[in-house]
């Protein structure tokens, strides 16, 4: 027998064999012949996409307890300072907006490249490029003024990614 935990998102799903994908939004049971078996889990929801296989090995009488072994989703929210000079905001090479507050609500864990440009020309005004690391379950925050000479700064808060039907 095999039990596979509830995925902390209901868009996870598991190929077990290579057989269709079962949705893990609760606990998966089948009962599978004593051996070798596949699971293939994934998830594609909201630009987030992240898969992992792993193979099990299924004893006679035995229950085998599996967890998803998919890290759950991070956010990054760019702020500019209430009286500084706003950006156009680009992350990974992909321009993502303007203006005062920029969310991604559910980004891959790890290292982001992230580009600030100004909106308008000001005396002193400047492009910042930095790499920021997003934390499974954690929300990462960047606050910047582009008329500064100030880095921006960088803090992280936990429980941070929200469900991906809220978008980027």
């Amino acid at each position: 027998m095999l039990r596979i935990a509830p995925a902390w998102d209901p868009s996870i799903t598991v190929s077990i064999d290579g057989q269709a994908p079962q949705p893990l939004a609760r606990s998966l049971r089948r009962r599978l012949r004593p051996g070798s078996h596949r699971l293939l889990f994934r998830i594609d929801a909201a630009g987030y996409r992240q898969q992992s296989e792993i193979e099990v090995e299924v004893r006679a009488g035995q229950t085998l307890e599996v967890d998803v072994p998919l890290a759950p989703a991070g956010s990054l929210v760019v702020y500019a300072r209430p009286d500084g000079l706003e950006g156009t905001v680009e992350l990974d090479g992909e321009i993502s907006g303007n203006g005062r507050r920029v969310a991604f609500d559910f980004l891959a864990p790890g290292a982001h490249q992230l580009k600030l440009t100004p909106l308008r020309a000001v005396p002193g005004a400047h492009v910042v490029t930095l790499s920021v690391t997003v934390r499974s379950g954690e929300q990462t925050m960047v606050t910047y003024d582009l008329a500064s000479a100030e880095a921006p700064s960088v803090r992280q808060r936990g429980s941070g990614a929200k469900p991906p039907t809220e978008g980027r």
